[in-house]
C-alpha cells in the first residue's frame, strides 16, 4: 500500500478518505484463514521447523493474501462448547476501627511542596490516583500461569520467592479490569464502568499493600485503613477514570479513588455490601478433557516468552509500600529489572490461540431485545484470545486466557457455557506451530475441480539464507543454522559472524557416498579453516560444539605498568606467579567440578561416570599451615562401595588383639580393593593384610561429646575410625586393632573394654562401615590412638607434606604409596567413584554454598574419563587438562597478535601426532603447568582445533582480537569439553561476550538458573535458535546480599576478575584503638591497622587468598599482611574490618599523610570514606566456559566396524578407530549414562510395558523441581507365579514375618508375610490370560482371611523396623496421595471386606494414620451383587477439629441409591486424598459395578469423587459421638497398651501394639472409622445426605454391612468395635501407595491396562 498521507495514482489514500490516522489493524479474527483442506508442517530431526503447506478449496484467498505476507500456522485441537466460565470476582474489604467497611485499595497518598502559609504540606498532584485494588480470587486476573501458590519469603526487607515476583514483576503491555461502578457513583453522573489498567499481581499484598506491616508502620493517607493480613492485590498503572477525578456527592467532592474506597455517604448494614463486582479481561474456561485432541497436562499450554521480556529473580520495590513505610513519599508500584545473565532482556511471546464463534447458523431476523442474546449478537463472539496456562483438576480441563487484542476488557462477560444456555457458543483451541510467510501460491487442477495450494517456509530459514550481519539482537531469536535438505545444520554463526567460510561459502546438492538417498548442502568456501566432513557431508563448525572468546592485551603483558611499579618487573609482562591462564579441558568432567557439588543449590554432579582416576589438588597448602591456622581441615577419603552393615555378633570387650567387627558381608572388602603389593595383600589362608587400612563406623550415626580445645561441643560432626588388620571370609568378620573418634581439632581413643568411651557401646548393629579415614592437619591435638598420630599431613610443611599425604591416603585406602597423589593433578591411580573425596568436612575453611572459587585443596572424584589415541597409534591414553600460560607467551612473542597466534599454535599442535618440539602431542612428565622450559604440555589429543576469529572490544574499550576453539568430532558430546579462566593478574577480564554457556566456576543457582554447565543450542517455540552466549556478569554463589554489609548491596561479578572497592570508617570500637580509624607506626613505617567497612569481606569469600595482598589507596600502591573480621578477640564489630600491617611501596609519609586532614601522620584528623582498592588478589578470579553446539541431526559412528574408511580424505587420527563411538574414545567406559545401544538380546522379562498393568506403576515422571522420580512410591503385587516357583506361596502353611517369598515390584525387597493358616488359592487374576510371566506360569491370586497380613517392617524383638523407604519417609499430611488395589470376592464371606493398605508415619513422635477401609454385605440377585462402601483416613492439616479426618463414600446419594458390584470379577479401586485436602475416589469392574451416573451396572471404572462427604473420625476427639472414642490417635510409642475396640491390635508375629513407623496389607491399624453426620451435609458435589449417620462407615451402604473378619469359617467376626486383629477377606493384589493425585484419565488408562501386554 502506498503511503497514506500522500495522494497519488498508487494507493488512491485521497480518494477513499483514509489516512494514517483512520487507519486501525481489525480484529484478528478477521485475519484467520479458513480451515484447510490440508496442511502439511516439515519438521528436521532436531525439531528445527522449516516449511508448510496449505490445501484449500477457497481460491478467493489468493487475492486476500499477498506474497511474503507474514503467517503464523497453528493445529486445531479442540472445537466444542465449554462447561463453565469463570471470569470474576469480588473487590476484597475490611472493617476500620470505627466498625465501618471499607475496599482494600492502596492510594498514592504522598505529600506535595510545603506551604509556609499554612504551615502544611500540600498534597501530591497524584495523591489520589490508584496504587493497587485488593480483590478476593485472584485466578481470572493472573497474567504469567496458574502457578500461583507462593507467598513472597521477605527476607532483609524484599521479596525472595521466585514464583511471587515473577507474578509481581510488571508485563510489558498492561491488561484491562472493569469495576461495575457502585450506585453512589452513577447517580452522581459516574460511569458505569471503571476500567482498570493493572500490569502484575501481588499474590498476598506483602510488598504494594505492605500487609506485614503495622498500621503504625504506613502513612497516614493508608493508615485508617491498612489491613495486615494477606490477599491478592491487582497491581494498577491507572484507571478510567483517573483516581484523582471529583465527583460531586450529596454536595461534597470526593475523589474517585475515595469513592471506590467507601462507596457509600452512610456505612451498609451488612459490611460485605461495599465489595464491588471486578471482571477480568479474560477469564478461565472449562472443556472437556477427553474431546481434546493431543495428550494433555497441565502447563502444557502455557506461554512461552514470559510476555516479551525474560524474567529475572529480582524485582525494584523502592517505590512500594513494604519500602516506603511512613516516610512523606507517595507509594508506587514495583519495577522491572531485567535478568543480568541476558545481554538482550527482550524475547518474543509466543501463545497458542482461543477462539470464539457461533453454534448454529440461526435466522435472527426476529430477534428483539426482550430474548436472551443468542450467540452469534454476543460480544464475545468472534474475539480471539491468546491461551496463558492449562491445569488439569481430575476430569476438569482449566484454561486461562487473556483478549488477543491487549485493549479489550471483559471479554467474556456475555460468555455463556453449555450448563448455561442453550445457545452456547464454540470454542476452538489452536496449538502454535511455526511463525513464517506465505512463500508462494499455486492453483491445482485436477478431477474434483480447482484447489489453491499455499506453500511457506519458516522466518528461521529466510535469516540463514542471507548474510547475518554482526551486531546481532539476541532476543529476537536470530537463528544461527542453515538447514540442509535432512535437517543436517551445515553452516555456524559465531562472534565475528558466520565465520568458517559461511558467509562466502557455495552450497550444492550432492547425495552421500554412503548414504543412499542423503543429500545435503556441502560447502566449499576456499577457507583452509573449513573442511569438509565426509564422515557426514557437513563441516566442522556445523557439527561440532565450540567456544569463542575475545583475548586482551592486558592479559599477556602489562598495560598499565603495574607489575613494574608493583613487583619491579621491566620487560613489560606480568610478574611470575601472577599470570593469566587459560586451561584447555577435554577430559569430558568438568561438568563435575567440586564447585558444582558442593557450592550450588542443586547437585550437577554426573554419578553415572566410572573408571577414572580420583586427584587430590593442592592449590596453596602454606594457606594451611597449623601456626596461623590450628584447624584440622579434615579430608575424608572412601571408596565408597566397599562397605558392609554391622551385623550382632561382634566382639569388642576383650582387647585390641582379639576384637573384630561382624558384617553382613566381607565380600567387597576382599574382591574389590587391589590386592598383592599394591594393594591390602590379604593372606588367603589367614587373612591377615599385607597393608593395614581404616574404615569409617556409622557416619551420622557413631557420636561422642568430647570437649575441644575451644570447649566446643563436637559431637555433630564426629567419625568413628577403625584400622583393620584382618579380614575373615568364613564368618564375616573385620578383625580392627584400633579405633578413636575424629572431631574437629581433638582426636579420642576408644577403648575395647569397658571403659567409656567404649567400642562396644559406639559400635551397634545397622551401622555401616565404608572403607576410608579422615586426614587432618598435624595438631598436637590430634594424638591418634595411644598417643600415635595417625593419619596426620603438616600442610604448613612444604618439604614434607606430599609424603606425608601419600602415607596417610594409603592407610584410607590400603594402597601402596606409588600409586597416591602422583603427577601434577594429585592422581589416586585407582577407581574409588563419585563422592570418594571431600575437603574440609567440618567446614573450618568456610561455608557450604559460600566457597572460595578455588581453595587451597581441590578434590576431584572423576580426573579424566576421554582417551586418545597415543602418538605411535598402538594405544589409548587418557586425555589431560591443557593448561597454557599466557606470560610464557609474551616472554618470547612480538607484540599482541603474535601472542595470540602462538595461543593457537600450541592449542593446534597439541593436537598433532607428529609434533616435534615441545608442545608435543603425548602428555608425559608433570606436564600442563609450564612452570619450565622443560616442562611438558598436556594434551587434548587433537579432539579440539583452534582458529583466529575477529577482531573485539571489552567493556573497558580495550581492543582484543577472538578465538574461536571447537570440537574435531561432530556431535553433541563435545558440549562437554571446557575452556578455563585463571586469571591471577592484576587486570581484570571484561569482555562484552562470549560464545558458549559459562560463568564463574560456581554460579547463583538458588536465584539464577544455572548456566556453568554442558547445554544445547536454546531452541525457541517455532524452532528458532538462541546464540548461546556468556556475558560473563551476574550474582556470584551464595547469599544475594552479604550479612556483615549494612548497606545490603547486591553480590555481583563483572568479568573474570574484578577488583573489589571499600572505604575507610572510623572505628566502632574507639577504647581499644588510640586512633579510631588507622594507627600510624612510624618506625615501621606502616599502618598497624586500618579500618574499612564489611563490604570488604568479599575480599575474603570471593578471592583465592585469606591472607595478603596489595591496594590502592589515593593513587599509591601498599602491601598489606592481613584482611581480618576482627582486629582481637575484645575488638570487633559487625559492621568494619581491619587491614594489619599496611606498608606503602614507596614515599611511606606521603602515603600516610593521605589519611589525615593535617598534621603530623598518625595524630592529624583522619579522613575517613577513603576508597581502598585491592589490586591483589582480585575477586572472582576462576571462569569457566563450555562449549556450545555441536546440534546435528545425524552422526555417523566413526568406529562404527563399517567398510567406510575415510582416511584418504579426513586426515584426523581418530577417522578409524579403534575405539569408541562418533570419535569419541572410551566414553562408552567412562560414562555408564553413555553408550552405542543394542538391543540384539533384550528379552520380554529384561524390560517393562508402560502400557501393562504393570508398566503403569514403573512409569517415571518429574516433580515440582523437574527432576525424575518413579510415579509411584510402593507396589506389591502378591500373586504367585510372576518372579519363580521358589518365590511363590504354598497354601496351608502357617507363616510368621517370612521374608523369602513375595516382593515389592518397584525395588525388588522382600515383604515380609504372615499367615496363620496358610493363604488359601484363588485361581486367576485381572491379567490373566493377557499377561505372559518370566517363567510361562499363570499368575494366581491368594484368598485372604483372618490372620493373614503382609507387613512393610521388621518386628525386631519389639522393635519396629520399617523395610521400605518410600513408605516410612512418606508424611500424608498436607500432601497428595493414593493407594490402589485389585480386589475379588473370595471365600467366607462370599464378599470382599476389610482393611486395604493403612500405615501410620512418625511425624517426630506424632502418629499420623493414613489408609483406605472397604466394607461390604452379602450379595443377592441373580448375578450375585454385594453393596459396597469405602472410606478413607487421612491425618487432619489443620490445626482446628480432631487429629483424625475420613471421608467416605455415600452409596444413597448416586443415582439408584446404592454402589453394588458382582461377585464375579475383579474390583479396581483407587482412593485417595489431593494436593488441597480433598477426597477422590474411583472404582471399576471387570464384571459390572453400579455407575453413579444413571445406577446402571456396567463394565468399566467411573469417578466417585462427586459422591464423597468428607468429616472427621469420631474415635479421635474426647468430646466424639463414637462409643470408643480417645482423645487422639495413639500407639505404643505414646502409651498405648492396646487391646481397646475400634483401637486394633496386630498379630503377635508383628507386636501385638499398633505402633510408629508401621505398614500393612490386609490388616488394621486403624478401627472402623465412625461418623457423625447431620442430614444437611453435603457430598463434594453438594448433594445432601438427607439421613442423619451416627455410625460406623459402612451405616452408610445398603444390606447388613461388615467390615474386616475377626475370625475364621462359618464364625468370622466383624471388625466393627473390635480390638483386633481385623484382617481383609477375598482376593487382594495389586496394592500400590502413591505420592500423588491421579486424574480419573490416568484411572481409566490404569484399568484398561489389564488388558495389555
Amino acid at each position: 500500500m502506498a503511503t497514506l498521507k500522500d495522494s497519488n495514482n498508487d494507493g488512491l489514500a485521497g480518494m477513499s478518505g483514509m489516512t494514517a490516522y483512520n487507519r486501525v489493524d481489525g480484529e484478528f479474527y478477521l485475519h484467520q484463514m479458513p480451515l484447510p483442506d490440508e496442511q502439511v508442517v516439515k519438521q528436521t530431526i532436531q525439531g528445527v521447523v522449516d516449511e508448510f503447506l496449505y490445501n484449500s478449496d477457497e481460491l478467493s484467498l489468493q487475492s486476500i493474501m499477498k506474497q511474503n505476507e507474514p503467517v503464523k500456522v497453528t493445529e486445531n485441537a479442540y472445537v466444542g462448547e465449554t462447561k463453565s466460565v469463570y471470569n470474576k470476582c469480588k473487590t476484597s474489604f475490611s472493617i476500620d476501627s470505627s466498625g465501618n467497611p471499607f475496599n482494600r485499595i492502596i492510594i498514592q497518598g504522598g505529600a506535595g511542596s510545603h506551604d509556609t502559609t499554612l504551615a502544611t504540606n500540600l498534597s501530591a498532584s497524584v495523591h489520589d490516583e490508584i496504587v493497587a485494588i485488593g480483590i478476593e480470587d485472584v485466578k481470572p486476573f493472573l497474567i504469567k500461569g496458574l502457578d500461583f501458590d507462593f507467598t513472597a519469603d521477605i527476607k532483609d526487607g524484599k521479596p525472595t520467592n521466585d514464583g511471587y515476583i515473577k507474578h509481581l514483576t510488571p508485563s510489558d503491555r498492561h491488561m484491562i479490569a472493569s469495576i461495575e461502578a457502585p450506585a453512589i457513583l452513577t447517580s452522581a453522573g459516574g460511569p458505569s464502568k471503571i476500567l482498570v489498567y493493572y500490569s502484575a499481581i501481588d499474590l498476598t499484598g506483602e510488598v504494594v499493600a505492605g500487609t506485614g506491616l503495622t498500621p503504625s508502620e504506613v502513612n497516614a493517607r493508608i493508615r485508617p485503613y491498612h489491613v495486615e493480613s494477606n490477599k491478592p492485590y491487582l497491581v494498577v498503572e491507572k484507571t478510567v477514570p483517573s483516581g484523582s477525578t471529583l465527583f460531586n456527592i450529596s454536595g461534597t467532592f470526593r475523589s474517585l479513588s475515595d469513592i471506590l474506597l467507601k462507596p457509600y455517604t452512610s456505612a451498609p448494614g451488612t459490611a460485605s455490601d461495599v465489595q464491588m463486582e471486578i471482571v477480568s479481561p479474560g477469564g478461565i474456561i472449562e472443556i472437556p478433557t477427553q474431546d481434546f485432541k493431543r495428550p494433555i497436562k497441565s502447563h502444557l499450554l502455557k506461554s512461552h516468552g514470559f510476555d516479551g521480556s525474560f524474567p529475572s529473580p529480582f524485582v525494584n520495590i523502592e517505590d512500594c509500600v513494604l519500602t516506603i513505610k511512613n516516610g512523606g513519599r507517595g507509594y508506587g508500584i514495583p519495577k522491572r529489572i531485567n535478568n543480568t545473565n541476558t545481554p538482550d532482556p527482550t524475547a518474543n511471546p509466543s501463545h497458542h490461540i482461543l477462539t470464539i464463534s457461533s453454534n448454529t447458523g440461526d435466522n435472527l431476523k426476529t430477534f428483539d431485545e426482550g430474548k436472551r442474546t443468542p450467540s452469534a449478537l454476543r460480544r464475545s463472539t468472534l474475539q480471539v484470545f491468546n491461551i496463558l496456562d492449562n491445569q488439569i483438576d481430575q476430569n476438569h480441563h482449566f484454561i486461562l486466557v487473556a483478549p488477543a487484542n491487549k485493549n479489550r476488557y471483559a471479554g467474556l462477560e456475555d460468555f455463556l457455557s453449555s450448563s448455561e444456555s442453550t445457545d452456547p457458543p464454540n470454542v476452538s483451541i489452536e496449538i502454535a506451530l511455526l511463525n513464517g510467510r506465505a512463500e508462494e501460491f499455486n492453483t491445482l487442477m485436477d478431477s474434483d475441480g480447482a484447489t489453491l495450494e499455499i506453500r511457506g517456509r519458516s522466518n528461521l530459514m529466510d535469516v540463514t539464507d542471507s548474510e547475518v550481519k554482526r551486531n546481532l539482537n539476541l532476543g529476537e531469536t536470530v537463528p544461527i543454522k542453515e538447514i540442509g535438505d535432512l535437517g543436517t545444520p551445515s553452516v555456524s554463526m559465531t562472534l565475528g559472524g558466520v565465520g568458517q567460510g559461511g558467509v562466502d561459502a557455495k552450497s550444492e546438492r550432492t547425495e552421500h557416498n554412503s548414504l543412499s538417498g542423503w543429500k545435503d548442502k556441502v560447502v566449499s568456501s576456499g577457507n583452509v579453516s573449513v573442511r569438509n566432513d565426509r564422515q557426514t557431508s557437513t563441516d566442522y563448525a556445523s557439527t561440532r560444539a565450540l567456544v569463542e572468546f575475545p583475548l586482551f592485551e592486558s592479559m599477556f603483558y602489562d598495560t598499565k605498568g603495574l607489575y613494574e611499579e608493583i613487583d619491579g618487573v621491566t620487560n613489560g609482562v606480568h610478574a611470575f606467579g601472577k599470570e593469566f591462564e587459560i586451561e584447555i579441558d577435554c577430559t569430558m568432567t568438568a561438568m563435575n567440578r567440586v564447585q558444582m557439588q558442593t557450592y550450588e543449590a542443586r547437585n550437577s554432579v554426573d554419578w553415572g561416570l566410572n573408571h577414572g582416576y580420583a586427584g587430590i589438588q593442592v592449590n596453596n597448602a602454606a594457606a594451611l599451615g597449623k601456626t596461623n591456622r590450628p584447624y584440622s581441615f579434615g579430608l575424608k577419603v572412601i571408596h565408597p562401595k566397599i562397605q558392609a552393615v554391622v551385623e550382632s555378633g561382634s566382639v569388642l570387650m576383650t582387647g585390641a588383639s582379639n576384637a573384630y567387627i561382624q558384617v553382613d558381608s566381607v565380600e567387597a572388602f576382599v574382591n574389590d580393593t587391589l590386592q598383592g603389593t599394591d594393594g591390602i595383600n590379604r593372606d588367603t589362608s589367614t587373612g591377615v593384610l599385607g597393608r593395614n587400612f581404616y574404615v569409617i563406623i556409622g557416619e551420622g550415626q557413631a557420636t561422642v561429646t568430647p570437649t575441644g580445645p575451644t570447649g566446643m561441643d563436637n559431637s555433630f560432626q564426629d567419625y568413628l575410625m577403625a584400622r583393620v588388620h584382618k579380614i575373615d571370609t568364613v564368618n564375616n568378620r573385620l578383625h580392627i586393632d584400633q579405633a578413636l573418634f575424629r572431631t574437629p581439632r581433638l582426636d579420642t581413643a576408644v577403648n575395647f573394654s569397658a571403659s567409656s568411651p567404649a567400642a562396644v557401646t559406639h559400635i551397634v548393629k545397622g551401622m555401616s562401615v565404608v572403607m576410608g579415614g579422615v586426614i587432618v592437619n598435624d595438631l598436637s591435638t590430634h594424638t591418634g590412638y595411644g598417643g600415635s598420630t595417625i593419619m596426620n599431613v603438616d600442610w604448613g610443611n612444604s618439604a614434607t607434606f606430599a609424603s606425608q599425604l601419600r602415607t596417610a591416603l594409603s592407610l584410607c585406602l590400603g594402597m601402596n604409596t606409588t600409586l597416591l597423589y602422583q603427577g601434577t593433578e594429585g592422581e589416586i591411580r585407582h577407581n574409588l567413584g563419585m563422592g570418594c573425596l571431600e575437603w574440609d568436612i567440618f567446614n573450618e575453611w568456610s561455608q557450604p554454598n559460600n566457597r572460595q572459587l578455588k581453595e587451597p585443596i581441590e578434590c576431584k572424584s572423576i580426573l579424566y574419563g576421554l582417551k586418545g589415541i597415543s602418538k605411535d597409534g598402538t594405544s589409548l591414553i587418557d586425555v589431560k587438562p591443557q593448561t597454557i600460560n599466557l606470560r610464557r607467551i609474551a616472554l618470547k612473542a612480538d607484540g599482541f597478535e603474535s601472542c595470540v597466534n602462538e595461543f593457537i599454535r600450541k592449542i593446534n599442535m597439541a593436537g598433532h601426532p607428529d609434533a616435534q618440539e615441545i608442545t608435543v602431542f603425548d602428555p608425559f612428565g608433570t606436564g600442563g603447568k609450564e612452570r619450565a622450559p622443560s616442562d611438558a604440555y598436556n594434551s587434548h589429543l587433537g579432539y579440539v582445533r583452534a582458529f583466529l576469529g575477529s577482531p573485539v572490544v571489552s567493556r573497558t574499550g580495550e581492543q582484543g582480537l577472538s578465538v574461536v576453539i571447537h570440537s574435531t568430532v561432530p556431535g553433541a558430546a563435545g558440549r562437554n569439553f571446557a575452556v578455563k579462566f585463571h586469571n591471577n593478574s592484576y587486570y581484570p577480564y571484561q569482555p562484552y561476550q562470549a560464545f558458549g554457556h559459562g560463568g564463574l566456576l560456581a554460579t547463583n543457582s538458588r536465584s539464577y538458573q544455572l548456566n556453568s554447565f554442558p547445554a544445547p543450542l536454546p531452541l525457541g517455540a517455532d524452532g528458532e535458535t538462541y546464540a548461546p552466549i556468556t556475558t560473563f556478569t551476574g550474582a556470584v554463589h551464595g547469599p544475594l546480599t552479604h550479612a556483615t554489609d549494612q548497606s545490603n548491596t547486591q553480590r555481583t561479578y563483572n568479568g573474570i576478575g574484578q577488583r573489589m572497592k571499600t572505604q575507610t570508617k572510623i572505628g566502632a570500637v574507639a577504647p581499644v584503638f588510640p586512633h579510631t580509624s588507622y594507627l600510624w607506626n612510624a618506625v615501621q613505617q606502616r599502618f598497624d591497622y586500618i579500618i574499612v567497612k564489611a563490604d570488604g569481606v568479599d575480599q575474603l569469600m570471593r578471592s583465592t587468598h585469606k591472607s595478603g595482598g596489595i591496594i590502592r589507596v589515593n593513587g599509591r600502591f601498599a602491601s598489606y599482611e592481613d584482611f581480618r573480621i576482627e582486629y582481637s578477640a575484645d575488638a570487633y564489630n559487625i559492621d568494619e574490618m581491619y587491614l594489619i600491617n599496611v606498608k606503602p611501596y614507596k614515599e611511606a609519609d606521603k602515603f600516610s599523610e593521605g589519611f589525615f586532614q593535617a598534621g603530623t601522620p598518625g595524630t592529624g584528623v583522619a579522613v575517613n570514606d577513603l576508597e581502598i582498592e585491592f589490586i591483589y588478589p582480585m575477586i572472582d578470579t576462576e571462569g569457566i566456559l563450555f562449549f556450545g553446539g555441536g546440534h546435528t541431526g545425524v552422526v555417523f559412528d566413526i568406529s562404527d566396524g563399517s567398510k567406510n574408511d575415510y582416511s584418504d580424505f579426513y586426515k584426523h587420527h581418530l577417522a578409524n578407530g579403534p575405539t569408541g563411538f562418533a570419535g569419541f574414545q572410551n566414553l562408552g567406559n567412562f560414562g555408564t549414562a553413555s553408550a552405542i545401544l543394542d538391543f540384539t538380546d533384550v528379552l520380554n522379562d529384561d524390560t517393562v510395558n508402560d502400557d501393562t498393568l504393570r508398566g503403569f506403576h514403573h512409569q517415571t515422571v518429574f516433580n515440582v523441581n523437574n527432576e525424575p522420580e518413579g510415579k509411584c512410591a510402593f507396589y506389591a503385587r502378591l500373586s504367585n507365579g510372576i518372579y519363580g516357583s521358589d518365590e511363590d506361596l504354598a497354601s496351608g502353611a502357617a507363616l510368621s514375618q517370612d521374608n523369602t517369598k513375595w516382593r515389592e515390584d518397584l525395588y525388588n525387597r522382600k515383604l515380609r508375610v504372615t499367615s496363620a493358616n496358610g493363604f488359601g488359592t484363588l485361581a486367576g487374576s485381572a491379567t490373566s490370560g493377557t499377561e505372559v510371566t518370566p517363567t510361562g506360569s499363570a499368575i494366581t491370586t491368594k484368598m485372604w482371611h483372618f490372620g493373614d497380613v503382609v507387613a512393610l517392617f521388621n518386628n525386631n524383638s519389639g522393635t519396629v523396623e520399617a523395610e521400605h523407604g518410600e513408605v516410612k519417609n512418606f508424611n500424608p499430611r498436607g500432601q497428595a496421595w493414593c493407594v490402589s488395589a485389585v480386589i475379588h470376592a473370595a471365600g467366607t464371606p462370599n464378599y470382599p471386606t476389610g482393611p486395604i493398605f493403612h500405615g501410620i508415619y512418625n511425624d517426630g513422635g506424632t502418629a499420623r494414620p493414613y489408609g483406605v477401609h472397604l466394607g461390604a454385605s452379602a450379595p443377592s440377585g441373580s448375578p450375585l451383587r454385594y453393596p459396597l462402601s469405602l472410606a478413607i483416613t487421612n491425618p487432619n492439616e489443620f490445626p482446628i477439629g480432631n487429629q483424625v479426618q475420613v471421608s467416605v463414600l455415600a452409596p444413597s446419594t448416586v443415582t439408584g441409591g446404592t454402589v453394588v458390584a458382582n461377585v464375579s470379577g475383579f474390583l479396581f479401586i483407587m482412593a485417595g486424598i489431593d494436593e488441597t485436602g480433598l477426597p477422590f475416589l474411583y472404582m471399576g469392574h471387570t464384571s459390572g459395578i453400579t455407575n453413579p451416573n444413571t445406577g446402571a451396572v456396567e463394565v468399566g471404572i467411573f469417578d466417585y469423587t462427586p459422591y464423597m462427604i468428607r468429616g472427621f473420625d469420631e474415635h479421635y476427639d474426647a468430646g466424639s459421638a463414637s462409643p470408643n472414642k480417645k482423645a487422639f490417635f495413639d500407639v505404643e510409642a505414646t502409651g498405648y497398651a492396646g487391646g481397646d475396640p475400634d483401637h486394633p491390635n496386630v498379630p503377635t508375629a508383628l507386636q501385638t501394639i499398633r505402633d510408629l513407623d508401621m505398614a500393612t496389607i490386609g490388616c488394621a491399624l486403624i478401627g472402623a472409622p465412625f461418623v457423625d453426620f447431620p442430614p444437611s451435609v453435603t457430598t463434594l458435589s453438594g448433594i445432601p445426605l438427607g439421613t442423619p449417620i451416627t455410625d460406623y462407615f459402612t451405616a452408610l451402604q445398603t444390606g447388613s454391612p461388615t467390615y474386616g473378619v475377626t475370625g475364621t469359617g462359618g464364625s468370622f467376626g466383624d471388625g466393627k468395635n473390635s480390638a483386633g486383629p481385623i484382617h481383609f477377606a477375598g482376593s487382594l493384589s495389586e496394592v500400590a501407595l502413591w505420592k500423588r493425585f491421579l486424574t480419573f484419565a490416568e484411572a481409566q488408562t490404569w484399568f484398561d491396562a489389564r488388558n495389555v501386554w
